[in-house]
């Protein structure tokens, strides 16, 4: 049997002893496509995911009012929002020395003038350089899901990616799908996840970390 487990990883990793401990069980019955989501090696911070590579981040640009001058040593300062209109990576305005007009300058680096490329420029060069690897990652996922006979999440933290998987999971029609949730954390389960158990193919449990090994019996024993 092979089984898809869903755990939060860029949403926290405050469960992660618990992920480790429902890995442990899940092998019990069957193969485990997903046992990563338990590893100690993955941190929230983390743009990994099973040794695919990172790509490259930009660091943040500065905080600027749409009205505070631009920084510049031999350039005349201009209203910040004169230097975004460009749409460039590093924008320095110059005076012409023929005209009182501006001209942009992009041979220049003058201090604290770096800024991200424009949005209208990273849709047009695509987003290659920052979101490769998290689409491999989505691919893989969504084929370990496809491939999977049952899936069972640990939904206590909340995770954009495990209610994803979940939806996923949900249109593939037959597939049985166990959520399990911790009163005890003092959160409110999504109503998207509870109300979505039907008592059948799509089940919902509170439950304590000490019932864990007879919740999991108890539904893979009803698979048979």
């Amino acid at each position: 049997m092979k089984i898809y487990f869903c755990g939060s990883i860029r949403g926290g990793r405050s469960d992660l002893q618990l992920y480790q401990r429902i890995v442990h069980e899940l092998h019990k019955y069957g193969s485990v496509l997903t046992e990563h989501v338990g590893s100690a090696e993955l941190s929230d911070t983390d743009l990994v995911e099973d040794n695919i590579p990172q790509s490259p981040v930009l660091s943040s640009p500065p905080v600027l009012s749409p009205f505070s001058p631009v920084p510049c040593s031999s350039h005349r300062q201009v209203e910040a929002q004169d230097a975004f209109s460009c749409g460039s990576v590093k924008v320095c305005v110059q005076q012409s020395r023929e005209s009182s007009r501006f001209q942009l300058s992009d041979k220049e680096e003058p201090p604290g003038l770096l800024y991200h490329q424009s949005q209208r420029d990273s849709d047009e060069e695509g987003e290659e350089g920052t979101t490769g690897g998290d689409r491999d990652i989505h691919d893989r996922d969504v084929d370990w899901l496809q491939q999977s006979d049952v899936v069972v999440a640990e939904v206590t933290q909340p995770s954009l990616g495990v209610g994803y998987e979940l939806g996923r999971a949900v249109d593939m029609k037959k597939k049985k799908t166990l959520c399990l949730f911790r009163p005890s954390s003092g959160r409110t389960l999504s109503a998207m996840i509870r109300g979505a158990a039907d008592g059948e193919r799509f089940l919902v449990r509170d439950y304590s970390e000490d019932e864990l090994e007879k919740i999991l019996e108890e539904f893979f024993s009803s698979l048979k």
